[in-house]
């Protein structure tokens, strides 16, 4: 399903009938394919909404010059939720959707009822922002198979790293619209702005209760950067899990769904 917010037409799915809204946000050009198993399994007591950020999968992609910002991005989730009539929702996103959604928390307290932040991070240092910049730059030379390849995490990474992405691994995910590669480059220059401008002196605003989980073996986002978000926020459980890499949702979807259940009953 398709409808136009902030200037674009927006792909987007909705699993299940009955209970709370939750928004699940995808890692960098991933799309909402890659959230799709975990909305169909959350279906069964939620309503679930996942949707391609612009130009990723179904959704259009801006015109040449428009804005990638991370901000951008929080307030096409915000106008999107608007036209589906979603008042409030527990905003979850994995590693660059764990970007999104701490943005979307700060910008629209009055939409977030809740905040699941997978394998992500508030800043990045300035390797970490360079990768990221190569990172774009690789996949509009070569493609997704040499952005694939690239540096660029929300550490100081080196290349040969797992990608930003959620889990599950790539075969397990249907096949989808390869990312536009303007849009795959402008977005990661949105994650290295986070180097000049993060978001860490501005978490202590977000006063809903907060879920930061990240693997233990994360070797894309790294452990660290979830463990500032959390002290960061004054209602926020950190969960660091055992035996688990990049993307906790993917990973460990047992422990994840046990984790959020637990948030979201005691969300008011």
């Amino acid at each position: 399903m398709r409808v136009k917010v902030n200037g674009l037409s927006l792909s987007y799915e909705v699993h299940g009938e009955k209970g709370d809204w939750v928004v699940l946000c995808h890692g960098l050009g991933a799309g909402l394919r890659s959230m799709r198993g975990t909305a169909q399994r959350w279906s069964d007591k939620y309503r679930v909404l996942v949707w391609d950020n612009r130009g990723i999968g179904e959704s259009d992609t801006a015109p040449p010059g428009e804005d990638y910002s991370i901000a951008t991005h929080a307030g096409d989730l915000a106008h999107l939720m608007d036209a589906l009539g979603i008042e409030r929702a527990v905003i979850q996103g994995t590693s660059w959707g764990g970007v999104l959604a701490l943005r979307f928390a700060l910008d629209y307290p009055e939409k977030t009822r809740a905040l699941v932040v997978d394998s992500s991070s508030a800043e990045v240092n300035e390797r970490a922002a360079q990768n990221w910049i190569a990172r774009g730059e690789l996949m509009l030379k070569e493609g997704p198979a040499g952005a694939r390849n690239a540096p660029g995490g929300l550490r100081d990474a080196p290349a040969g790293d797992a990608p930003a992405q959620a889990a599950p691994a790539r075969s397990s995910v249907p096949a989808g619209p390869p990312p536009d590669p303007r849009a795959y480059y402008e977005t990661c220059k949105a994650v290295a702005s986070l180097f000049e401008r993060p978001m860490s002196p501005e978490l202590g605003r977000i006063s809903v209760p907060t879920l930061a989980i990240v693997g233990e073996n994360d070797q894309t986002a790294g452990v660290g950067g979830t463990v500032k978000l959390a002290r960061a926020i004054a209602n926020a459980r950190l969960m660091i899990v055992k035996d688990c890499g990049h993307g906790v949702a993917g990973q460990a979807p047992e422990v994840f769904r046990q984790a959020v259940e637990e948030l979201i009953a005691t969300a008011p």
